[in-house]
């Protein structure tokens, strides 16, 4: 008589409608994550919510428990959905996460969902012996559900099916375990950790032209000045996940790319190697060359460059050299004769009066060299001293700089 119930209570249940309606805002607060307990975790294969089981314990500590994870205790919300779970755990009575503890008679889920989905065994809920709020699922072949006593009762130490909206062990669901978001040192709980416009799991696997692989605790990975998802050419940020308060990109701190067809390279602070910074030569971090800017990609706009600080004392001064080829041998010469070319480029005088040969060295892979030159043996009131840098490449191509005045103040070609 028994099975013939039953079975009239599961033909009732399929021919009953199922009204599932999510909660506006389900998660709770969050609570600080903790390893997940040995066991089996399995992905549902259409909604691809992940499922496991908690300890044996109460109903109360297997919803914290839940929690910890980044979920709650199972939503059911179909009998489709009770028969796959029953394939996967019935082998044991489950705690789910629907309760009475808030009002008495009042059944709601754990995760704030208003689903009128029930599957109860026959005669309950019937608060036997009172007290009986929170609900299990039975491993009997149906997976029907049972109202249960006070927590502290010895015969309630069951596990509970847990649901995540995301893989075990990785809270936001951005594709990095929270372990390792710990060691890159992003936020677990951040799609977005530095609101550079990039997802923490794009900056650590590549992403990009260049498949770049940048650092996702920092906005400006090669500190140019332009931040990672500009010189990538990203006009959005990355979205929230809003239902689990999940934040993405902080729009109050990202900068889009206005022109994200023209992309620089995130991991090279002087993209085209022409000895100035992609961030200098796009003075207004927006993305888009304007009139007054240089090209971060044209190495030609800015040419080869001698720069100074100042000559202190006319003791020592710090020589730099921007703009070169990589590789190529750089000679720095002092002379105090500068003459103009009829082009208007001003060259060293090395007829009237020989020049001094200063240093010499090969540029760096950035077309960068320096040096520390003193300068108290020819810097003297016998008249003003002009330096001049000339490259010569492996081809032996020759490149030079405009003259520079060796003064006392900061100054460059």
């Amino acid at each position: 008589m028994s099975a013939l119930l039953a079975s009239a209570a599961v033909a009732a249940w399929l021919a009953a409608p199922q009204q599932v309606t999510p909660h506006p805002n389900p998660e709770p607060a969050r609570t600080t994550y903790q390893e997940l307990p040995a066991g089996k975790w399995v992905e549902h294969p259409t909604t691809g919510i992940w499922y496991g089981l908690t300890e044996a314990t109460d109903w109360r500590a297997a919803e914290a428990s839940a929690q910890q994870m980044g979920g709650h205790l199972v939503t059911i919300r179909s009998m489709e959905q009770l028969d796959w779970l029953r394939e996967q755990f019935g082998t044991e009575k489950l705690w789910i996460g629907l309760s009475d503890s808030g009002e008495e008679a009042v059944f709601t889920w754990a995760s704030g969902e208003v689903c009128d989905f029930r599957f109860w065994s026959w005669g309950c809920p019937d608060n036997f012996g009172l007290g009986e709020s929170y609900v299990y699922m039975n491993h009997s072949y149906f997976g029907d559900w049972n109202d249960s006593g006070a927590p502290e009762s010895p015969e309630l130490e069951l596990r509970g099916i847990v649901e995540l909206p995301h893989p075990p062990g990785d809270y936001d669901g951005d594709g990095l375990s929270d372990d390792l978001e710990r060691v890159l040192g992003s936020d677990p709980a951040d799609f977005d950790s530095d609101d550079d416009g990039l997802s923490d799991f794009e900056e650590h696997r590549g992403w990009g032209a260049g498949n770049w692989r940048t650092d996702p605790t920092a906005f400006d990975t090669d500190q140019d000045g332009l931040s990672d998802g500009q010189e990538g050419g990203r006009a959005q940020g990355v979205e929230p996940d809003r239902l689990r308060d999940i934040p993405g990109t902080n729009l109050a701190v990202f900068r889009p790319d206005e022109d994200p067809e023209s992309t620089t390279d995130p991991t090279r602070p002087d993209s085209d190697l022409d000895g100035a910074l992609d961030g200098e030569e796009d003075l207004d971090h927006d993305g888009v060359r304007d009139s007054d800017e240089t090209d971060p990609l044209d190495s030609g706009d800015q040419g080869l460059k001698l720069r100074s600080d100042s000559w202190q004392d006319r003791d020592e001064a710090l020589l730099e050299i921007v703009g070169a080829e990589p590789g190529a041998n750089i000679t720095i010469y002092a002379a105090r004769c500068v003459r103009t070319m009829q082009s208007g480029t001003s060259t060293l005088d090395l007829i009237d009066e020989p020049a001094i040969t200063l240093a010499s060295r090969r540029a760096n892979t950035r077309g960068q060299a320096q040096w520390v030159v003193r300068g108290t043996q020819w810097i003297s009131a016998q008249g003003p001293v002009w330096l001049q840098a000339v490259e010569v490449n492996r081809d032996g191509l020759r490149r030079i700089t405009l003259p520079l005045l060796a003064t006392d103040s900061p100054s460059g070609s």
